[in-house]
């Protein structure tokens, strides 16, 4: 050491020592200031390395110094005037337990510092330090203080906790020293922490995460006050100490599950939570970090604890409903008058109060993030929300500031909150029902509208001279309607659900609701006069400004476009809102929505760039609003005019064509179908509209007007002169609709073409609006009176061309439209046009043509060269290459001008290019292009086809045009066929476009047909299959079959369906319905049912004169025809055929080629006759397919399972148990079908077999008894080595498994046999060989054969020994096994000797398995292994390896543990072998972690190797109870009640008579952790867990004896060994009673006594002698004890002594319910805060003595009037419920009546749920007890109230029901019970457990439960229980939905394994309260296997079989292939007895 003035340097404990010694203090001071520098752990330091040289001198100090005693020598020495050194000195202690808590090494170096810490006389002097002045000291002293709570992780914070002087006075005003003077911001406070952060970080360390749950919950319960008062002032902390707290309150507090909710609240409450809030003023940045806001932290913390149901504070409420029941608990009422009448009076109450009332203290107009915490928590708690408006107390009268629009914003957002729509059901019915009665009217209201002068608030808002007020207002007024609407609809779906009427509840809610919104929102006129004001000011909008006026709003809207947009959406959205919502009210007010298109012609006129790019969005939503105004309407005249002389369809057809927003022009073609569908010219049809609207004009006209072809006139704006013709059209089409009408009907019958006028009218209701006769008529009219322009002529016969183009998609024929294509070309004839503009009269005649060309290609697509001059646009195309790139308008326009251009010319030269010219300018402009182009000039193809690419500009192309220019080789290319299905599917389609397409295509067939034109039929038929394929994919069920069924109604279609067709048609045909019509579904194959059916006929009826060409079409349709129809034809077609007739043969096996597939599905019930195959294999011989039905067909003639084999293999390989069981029965249902005599010898002399081959043999064999000499005569001549072994092994199995005939000599069985075993051993255990199951089939096979021929059984085992002789070291086979265990219970030698053979090779694999990888099915190698372990077999030297490889390697595998087990049990070890197999279990450095602790729960390994241990030790005691044996054991022992632990503590039972020696010694160490220790038998006592042990109080193992042997009894595993707790008590008693009072509460605290008194009442006379000593001696130590409570607790122990004789030979049983009372009030003196202190504390002082043979406190708690009456009814039904143990219980019980009084409560309560739980749980017990169970039957008519009880069953107690009334069946004695009532108990028993299975609240769990009960019952004496068919229906029932989610194993069968889980196997009654709600796993296929075969059992006891009886056998079938003969021995008899029963003679 090196040492001066200025420092020390200290390098070994030799330097500390000697600066220690020092006497001078100044030096003193020097050395030890210098000793804490160097041992200070900074606080950034999380991680010290393990030879860090502080840690290192701290070690080496401590092993020379145990302890620090000279550092507590210095601190004794120095007095209380010396502050320095006594600080320093503890600085010391507090820097070396900080040093020493890193590494778990180091920690036995500061326990002895701890350990004196704690001691009195140094606790003493800390906890006055806090209390002293020196504010040094005080520092220090917390800093040790935290030191030693984080010591060791906090092992030791317990003794913290309970020696820390938290009663001090001093302490509060700890909170309150914060460092003092200016402080740097960047500095961290918890680096450097003051006195507040230090105490504040010392309370948190308790219930810090790493701090055990137990402990916090006593720091919690018991200063509660601490922990909330450093909440005070922490809005003053310092950013990283808020962090901190709240940080640790997250993940210490609301983040451990194990903690109570109701301690986490109780923290939280709400000054605790207005203590948080006020951190939300700091929302700057500190500390020089940006992200250091305290404000955000706590905002976090908060929504996570505020804001998640379930979660935090946050509680589930029931939404809009007020709670179930009040605080006095009246139930709520059910009528919803009642509810408003409460909320009136009273207010709702909720469970949120905390919320609600922290919600008051919320400034969300000041805060946006405590704006967003009140939002949130209200949209978690829509309960809230009513009551919040009052409470907030929002400034809600319109001003223009900034809180106001918080406060209207605020409002807005929280009335925008979704609907609580799950509210509305019943959350405790298991359907989710609605709730028949709706949420209050005024929680409704608050929801919608609030109710604080919200009228007049938004009225004034409305007419306020401030735009942005009136904005805010508009927009919380359409926030309300919005809500309101949605309210509205989500009641009328409540009302539709449970089918209201009128009068209903909901619906009388729902116009109440109306009602009342009616009287809160402002009146119409009020919005109607906000919207024209708005629309004053901007009508001059893009014209001319407009000054600030009060008219404008003062603020000068109309200066300002986006404000005047703003405003004027708001309104349009109102007006539109008021007419959705509230019609009624609008129908009030005088108001023309007509003139509401005004806006729309004003949006279309503005021509400011300016104001259009500013508002374009804004004016979007205005005429969005406007349009859905106008469908809401009912004044909307569409023929009236709005101030303008248009009328109103005019004005939005204006719209419709000038717009390019897609929303507004399906708004408008939606609004006109609405109202023209109504009017007579489109109420035929009002999908006819969107072709007319889609022929409109599009085509803008040229920039400026002039450019135009020589000799042509000016083209002018289309969309004018069209729109105004139209509406006039339409004008005079609705004054006079029938003068149209009859000149329509007049046209059609003028028709032209052969019998087109008959044809059309049959179809008149497909025939087009009369207005297309208007139009007509008004064309010819105008030009010939030449009324009009000549571009406006040119444009209105383009529109009649390309109307009358598109109709087509609409007629079934086009002679209609030819003759009004005919009629326009006589309409304009050149003399009515303009001849002085030739070149427009031009395109006028060429757009006559053009619609003549384009119905000609409709017909036939032939396209031919164009003969003529062709024109360039020359001129125009170097315009394109000049013009300004920039300049968007100008290459719009001149796109434009070039199809303006196209119209005008004859044809055009260089269309692709000019295509290529026009994208480049405008690509939109390419729609019009191409509408203009005239497919017999100039084929579209040719400019969008890409050889790259395939199809260009598909986006600006529509399918219409693309089918008119497609050609026959167009249509002959893949590619374009699928572009033409592209086109029509590029944007979303419905049914109609799709018909409409399907229409168009459709007309080609009609004319290509008599023009024999194939191919091109081909081609229209691939296209039309491609467009149903699409429509099938995107379209629903419904909808397509709709167009399906369409389609097929075509003349066309239909002509091409019913005739005999060639090779390429018959080509697309058969990809048409490959592409439409499903074969496996009978909705498609229904479509085309008339069809098919056809051409059925016409092969049964023409079989032998149908030629080539007729047969394969006939084929074609025969695929799709139902299966009945298939079958039955082909059944026909085989009677007719003779083998001479090569068509005939050909014609059975296509129709057999199509009918396989089909058949070969599970789901088809369908089989042909097996005779009738039979016939057609002598026509056909050879053919696999006819093979493969006849095994079909015979296959399905026998039961599913019938061989009991795995159902994967018989099924087809799908595990889906749901899709099995409807095969299995339907080929149950055809077991009795007779198959005829069939002749097996042509099918066995077959020279190939297949598998069908062997299927169809071994299905004979079942079925034909005669069937099997001739297969066995067949056998003797066979040849076994030419034979498959799968085809060998199934026909053997089915040959010995039905039935081996008697008389037959077995020896040629010999070479089979020997090759069946070979096979065996060749697949060995790999479970990969096996996928068709032949190797285990061939173990079956074997084990059959020597069952059956017991004569050749020596040579049979001899063959078996031979091979499996050459086996190789370390193979298994798994079949070989499985037959040797078959042999077990033979006695013969020889089998002897097999066994012995494979047991040694067996356990050589075994070794091998073990010491290498495991394969997929070792676990059933040893299972079968260990079922051949005998102690006569087994060698010990081949054991041991094994014992060895398994504890080396797999300590883990507890299957691998069994087998050791059974080894070791099986084996003849010696002693010193056992003994070493031990010492290599216990140190196995792996043993703790594998066996570590869980309360619920064991880990797989840890119960396999305690059995182990345990059968270790029981060999050899002598040898095997060694000390060093026992020790390792204590870590393990948990001390509960599991069956491992029950094994440790009888080892160590073992230990002690062994060795004569008591293991207390042992004990004293052990803990309740396994990673602690204890000091002493005190200490072990005090780590019992106190929740733990009042649990085993409550509900004490009465079967529990103390010097039981370990048996497999199952016990809760979460409760302590009283046994145990008892011995460990008294070892305590014996060697270290408590010495302090702190001791003694501590020991009283553990509950420990409460349970030994609860032992009193055990039924074992020991247990009860040891506890009655145990208690005697704790009365004799408390005589001297210093504790405040001894004269209680001695008052306790005084009326529990004179219960008893005063000198008793034996220690009577005292019923439970007076230890019970005794122990609880023992548990209540040392825990005062529990509300039953006061309660039992009075009753106990009231009296001298205790009455054993009364229920005490019963009725003073179950009739209690006090604040606390609900608990304390609770806690005393409770009570009895834990009390009632045995007979002595329930003569208590009786005396006072007790269960009439809970029975008549259990009627009267209907809402409490936990009350009737706790009733039902009473009567489980009491039904335990035979006595009680038979009084109460036949005394207290019990089952005639439970069959009351059960007329409405609620769905968690169903459960509860069906186990008590097990007890009922099972506890009494059925003869007495029988005799007593002549049978009548059982009726009536049936009766509840039928009317619980047929309730709507039954479950599957409730089912599984329910059937075993009816078993019993039915198995009882007496007559035949009624009514079991309904048991049945409602049985099967469940079994369909159980089978839904069940899936068998991949394997097809349970593999096998070992029973280790004893405790999950079904536990038997009687059923006790502890279990009473517990179920079985309903997914399990065990159980469903289980419950199958019980009710297949109840089947058959009932004297006449029950229709139900055939599918619970095929169902028992099923499971007896899954589960296997052994596991299911009621299967496998049935089996038997089927197959006996199969036989035919």
């Amino acid at each position: 050491m090196s040492s001066s003035k200025v420092a020390y340097k200290f390098s070994s404990a030799a330097d500390i020592k000697r600066v220690l010694n020092v006497q001078d203090e100044a030096k003193l001071v020097q050395g030890l200031t210098a000793l804490r520098n160097q041992l200070t752990v900074k606080y950034g330091e999380s991680t010290l390395a393990p030879h860090d040289d502080r840690i290192n001198l701290a070690r080496s100090w401590l092993q020379a110094a145990p302890g620090a005693q000279n550092i507590f020598e210095i601190w004794e020495a120095a007095n209380s005037r010396q502050m320095s050194l006594l600080s320093l000195v503890i600085a010391v202690l507090s820097s070396l337990l900080n040093l020493l808590s890193f590494h778990y090494t180091d920690h036995g170096l500061a326990q002895p510092i701890f350990k004196t810490l704690l001691s009195p006389q140094w606790m003493h002097r800390l906890n006055s330090y806090l209390g002293g002045s020196h504010t040094e000291l005080i520092l220090v002293t917390l800093k040790l203080f935290n030191s030693m709570s984080d010591l060791a992780s906090g092992r030791e914070r317990k003794a913290v906790l309970e020696a820390f002087a938290w009663e001090a006075k001093a302490l509060p005003k700890l909170l309150y020293m914060r460092r003092k003077g200016k402080t740097d911001d960047s500095m961290d406070i918890l680096d450097r922490p003051d006195i507040r952060t230090l105490y504040v970080l010392f309370i948190l360390s308790f219930v810090d995460k790493s701090t055990s749950s137990s402990v916090k919950s006593a720091f919690l319960e018991q200063r509660r006050d601490v922990f909330t008062s450093i909440f005070k002032g922490l809005f003053q902390d310092s950013y990283s100490l808020v962090r901190k707290v709240l940080e640790v309150c997250w993940t210490g507090i609301w983040s451990d599950s194990k903690l109570r909710r109701t301690t986490k609240i109780n923290l939280f409450n709400e000054p605790t939570l207005v203590q948080l809030v006020k951190l939300y003023v700091r929302g700057t940045a500190e500390g020089g970090e940006p992200d250091h806001i305290p404000a955000d932290v706590v905002h976090h913390f908060l929504l996570a604890m505020c804001t998640r149901p379930g979660i935090g504070l946050c509680f589930r409420d029931r939404g809009w409903y007020p709670r179930e029941a009040d605080g006095e608990g009246e139930l709520v009422e059910t009528h919803a008058e009642a509810f408003d009448d409460r909320l009136k009076q009273r207010g709702s109450r909720v469970y949120n109060k905390i919320l609600a009332n922290v919600l008051k203290t919320l400034k969300v107009n000041d805060e946006p993030r405590q704006q967003e915490l009140a939002f949130k928590i209200l949209m978690a708690c829509p309960e809230l929300v009513a009551g919040y408006w009052s409470s907030a107390g929002l400034a809600l009268e319109p001003r223009l500031s900034s809180k106001w629009i918080a406060n209207i914003s605020f409002l807005g957002a929280v009335v925008s909150l979704p609907v609580p729509q799950s509210s509305f059901l019943l959350h405790d019915d298991a359907q989710a029902l609605y709730n028949p009665v709706p949420p209050p009217l005024a929680n409704v209201l608050e929801n919608i509208v609030p109710s604080a002068n919200i009228k007049t608030h938004l009225s004034r808002g409305l007419q306020s001279p401030s735009a942005l007020v009136q904005h805010c207002s508009a927009i919380a007024l359409a926030k309300c309607l919005m809500k309101y609407d949605a309210v509205r609809h989500s009641f009328e779906k409540v009302e539709r659900a449970l089918e209201e009427e009128e009068e209903g509840q909901w619906a009388k809610r729902r116009r109440e609701v109306e009602r009342e919104v009616r009287k809160r929102i402002p009146e119409f006129q009020v919005v109607v006069g906000f919207s024209q004001k708005l629309n004053d000011g901007t009508k001059s909008l893009g014209t001319e400004a407009a000054t600030p006026t009060e008219e404008t709003g003062g603020s000068g809207t109309t200066n300002n476009p986006a404000k005047a947009a703003l405003l004027a959406e708001s309104a349009q959205r109102l007006l539109w809102l008021y007419h959705r919502c509230l019609p009624t009210l609008v129908a009030e007010a005088r108001f023309d929505v007509g003139k509401l298109l005004l806006g729309f012609q004003d949006v279309v006129a503005c021509t400011d760039p300016e104001v259009t790019v500013t508002t374009a969005g804004l004016d979007v939503l205005r005429q969005l609003h406007v349009l859905r105004l106008l469908r809401e309407s009912d004044q909307f005249s569409w023929s009236g005019k709005a101030g303008s002389s248009h009328s109103n369809l005019y004005t939005l057809l204006k719209v419709f064509v000038a717009t390019e927003v897609s929303a507004i022009r399906i708004a408008i073609a939606s609004l006109l179908s609405d109202v023209l569908s109504a009017s007579i010219i489109f109420q035929h049809d009002s999908d006819e509209i969107s072709l007319w609207l889609d022929s409109l004009p599009t085509t803008k006209p040229a920039a400026d007007e002039k450019a135009t072809v020589s000799n042509s006139a000016p083209l002018t704006d289309e969309t004018h002169g069209v729109i105004m013709f139209l509406d006039d059209c339409v004008q005079r089409c609705i004054k006079t609709p029938y003068r149209y009408i009859e000149e329509l009907q007049l046209l059609v019958s003028s028709s032209t073409g052969s019998g087109h006028a008959t044809h059309m009218a049959d179809f008149y209701d497909e025939m087009p609006s009369p207005l297309i006769m208007a139009v007509l008529e008004q064309l010819g009219a105008k030009l010939k009176g030449h009324l009009l322009l000549p571009s406006d002529a040119l444009a209105i016969t383009s529109f009649v061309r390309k109307l009358t183009f598109r109709l087509a998609s609409k007629l079934p024929t086009l002679g209609f439209l030819d003759t009004i294509a005919t009629k326009v070309t006589a309409t304009i004839q050149e003399e009515h046009l303009f001849p002085e503009h030739p070149s427009m009269t031009a395109a006028i005649q060429r757009e006559a043509e053009f619609l003549g060309s384009n119905l000609r290609r409709l017909r036939c697509p032939s396209f031919g060269p164009y003969i003529g001059q062709t024109v360039s646009p020359g001129n125009l195309l170097s315009r394109a290459e000049n013009i300004d790139s920039e300049d968007d308008n100008a290459k719009k326009a001149l796109a434009f001008e070039v199809v303006n251009w196209l119209r005008l010319v004859d044809h055009p030269a260089d269309c692709g290019h000019i295509v290529t010219v026009v994208r480049q300018l405008y690509r939109p402009a390419l729609k019009d292009f191409f509408e203009h182009l005239d497919p017999e000039r100039l084929s579209l193809w040719n400019c969008v086809r890409n050889p790259e690419k395939g199809v260009d500009y598909l986006d600006q192309l529509s399918f219409e045009l693309l089918w008119v220019h497609s050609s026959d080789e167009i249509l002959a290319i893949w590619t374009c066929r699928q572009a033409l299905v592209d086109c029509l599917f590029k944007r979303s389609v419905d049914s109609t476009k799709i018909k409409r397409a399907l229409r168009l295509t459709g007309h080609m067939l009609t004319f290509c047909a008599s023009d024999n034109r194939d191919g091109l039929i081909r081609n229209v038929l691939q296209v039309q299959g491609l467009i149903l394929k699409k429509a099938k994919e995107l379209l629903s069920c419904h909808d397509y079959l709709d167009v399906a069924r369409y389609y097929f109604q075509f003349d066309a279609v239909r002509d091409i369906c019913f005739r005999h067709v060639d090779d390429e048609i018959r080509q697309g045909l058969a990809e048409l319905l490959e592409a439409a019509i499903d074969i496996f579904r009978d909705d498609d194959r229904q479509l085309i049912s008339d069809i098919t059916s056809f051409w059925a006929a016409s092969i049964a009826e023409n079989v032998e004169h149908l030629d080539e060409h007729q047969t394969e079409t006939a084929l074609l349709w025969t695929r799709y025809s139902g299966i009945n129809e298939t079958v039955a034809l082909l059944d026909s077609v085989m009677l007719s055929a003779t083998i001479n007739r090569r068509s005939d043969t050909r014609l059975i096996e296509e129709l057999l080629n199509i009918v396989a597939p089909i058949l070969s599905s599970n789901s088809i019930s369908v089989t042909l006759s097996v005779p009738r195959l039979l016939q057609a294999k002598r026509i056909l011989p050879s053919s696999p397919m006819l093979e493969s039905l006849l095994a079909s067909a015979l296959r399905r003639s026998l039961p599913l399972c019938h061989d009991g084999l795995t159902v994967v293999h018989s099924a087809g390989g799908d595990n889906a148990l749901a899709d099995i069981i409807p095969h299995s029965q339907r080929r149950w249902s055809q077991r009795l079908h007779s198959i005829g005599q069939v002749d097996l010898t042509p099918t066995l002399e077959t020279h190939d077999w297949s598998d069908s081959t062997a299927e169809i043999v071994t299905n004979v064999l079942y079925q034909q008894h005669s069937a099997r000499s001739t297969v066995v005569e067949w056998l003797r001549r066979r040849s076994s080595a030419t034979w498959s072994i799968t085809h060998l092994t199934r026909v053997l199995f089915a040959l010995f498994d039905a039935g081996y005939p008697a008389t037959e000599d077995p020896e040629f069985i010999l070479p089979y046999f020997s090759r069946l075993v070979r096979a065996i051993i060749k697949g060995k255990s790999i479970r990969s060989a096996d996928v068709d199951g032949t190797h285990s089939l061939c173990s079956k096979c074997v084990s059959l054969i020597l069952d059956t021929l017991p004569t050749l059984q020596t040579q049979l085992l001899q063959l078996v020994k031979q091979e499996c002789q050459l086996l190789a070291p370390g193979d298994m086979s798994l079949g070989i096994l499985a037959i040797g265990r078959r042999l077990t219970p033979s006695l013969s030698a020889e089998v002897h000797e097999l066994l012995n053979l494979l047991v040694d090779i067996g356990l050589g694999w075994a070794v091998r398995h073990f010491s290498g990888d495991k394969g997929d099915d070792g676990c059933e190698v040893l299972v079968e292994l260990a079922a051949l372990l005998t102690p006569s077999m087994l060698k010990t030297h081949l054991a041991e390896p094994v014992l060895v490889a398994v504890i080396q390697n797999s300590l883990f595998d507890e299957n691998a543990l069994h087998f050791v087990q059974i080894l070791v049990s099986t084996a003849q070890f010696k002693p010193a072998t056992v003994n070493k197999y031990l010492q290599s279990i216990v140190q196995h450095p792996h043993l703790y972690e594998l066996c570590a602790l869980s309360i619920t729960t064991e880990p797989s390994s840890r119960d396999a190797i305690v059995s182990l241990l345990h059968t270790l030790f029981y060999l050899h005691p002598i040898n095997t109870c060694q000390p060093t044996h026992i020790e390792p054991l204590r870590r393990l022992y948990g001390g509960s009640l599991s069956l491992s632990d029950r094994r440790l503590l009888s080892i160590f039972h073992l230990f002690e008579s062994t060795r004569k020696m008591s293991a207390g010694a042992l004990f004293t160490k052990w803990a309740s952790s396994a990673d602690a220790a204890s000091s002493s038998s005190l200490e072990a006592v005090q780590t019992l867990d106190p929740t733990r042990v009042l649990k085993t109080c409550l509900a004490f193992p009465n079967r529990r004896h103390l010097h039981e042997h370990v048996e497999d009894v199952d016990f809760d595993t979460s409760l302590y060994d009283p046994v145990f707790v008892t011995l460990l008590f008294a070892q305590m008693l014996w060697d270290d009673p408590p010495s302090s009072a702190l001791g003694w509460v501590q020991l009283f605290r553990t509950n420990a006594v409460s349970l030994i008194i609860r032992a009193l009442s055990a039924e074992d006379e020991s247990l009860r002698e040891v506890a009655f000593a145990q208690v005697a001696a704790l009365y004799r130590c408390l005589q001297d004890a210093d504790v405040q409570e001894r004269p209680h607790v001695l008052h306790i122990l005084n009326l529990l002594k004179d219960v008893f004789p005063s000198y008793p030979d034996t220690v009577p049983r005292i019923p439970a319910y007076s230890t019970l009372l005794l122990a609880h009030a023992l548990r209540a003196l040392f825990y005062p805060a529990n509300f039953i202190y006061p309660l039992t504390a009075r009753f106990l002082l009231q009296r001298p003595t205790l009455d054993p043979e009364d229920v005490p406190l019963l009725f003073g708690m179950l009739y209690s009037t006090g604040d606390a009456w609900k608990k304390e009814r609770m806690w005393i039904v409770r009570f009895l419920a834990d009390g009632m143990v045995a007979g002595a219980e329930w003569r208590v019980l009786r005396r006072r009546h007790t269960w009439d009084l809970l029975a008549s409560l259990f009627q009267i309560e209907q809402r409490d749920v936990g009350l009737r739980r706790g009733i039902l749980e009473v009567l489980a017990n009491i039904t335990c007890n035979v006595r009680a169970t038979t009084s109460l039957v036949l005394k207290n008519f019990l089952l005639a109230w439970i069959e009351l009880q059960l007329t409405r069953v609620r769905s968690d107690e169903g459960v509860a029901w069906i186990k008590i009334l097990e007890n009922v069946v099972a506890v009494p004695n059925a003869a007495k019970m029988e005799a007593a009532t002549n049978g009548e108990w059982r009726f009536a028993l049936s009766r509840c457990l039928f009317s619980l299975v047929a309730s709507s609240s039954c479950s599957e769990n409730m089912f599984l439960l329910a059937v075993p009960v009816v078993l019993r019952l039915c198995l009882l004496p007496g007559d035949p229980i009624p009514h079991l068919g309904c048991f049945f229906r409602h049985s099967l029932s469940w079994l369909a939905s159980i089978e839904k989610n069940i899936h068998i194993p991949q394997l097809g069968r349970l593999p096998q394994k070992f029973d280790l889980h004893h405790s999950a196997q079904k536990r038997l009654p009687p059923h006790s309260a502890s279990r009473l709600y517990e179920v079985p796993d309903a997914d399990s296929i065990q159980v469903w296997g289980k419950c199958v075969e019980t009710l297949w059992h109840i089947s058959m006891t009932t004297n006449e079989m029950c229709p139900e009886w055939d599918e619970l056998t095929a169902r028992l079938l099923v499971w007896r292939s899954i589960a296997g003969a052994e596991r299911c021995l009621v299967g496998e008899w049935a089996r038997k007895e089927v197959l006996r029963n199969l036989s035919r003679v």
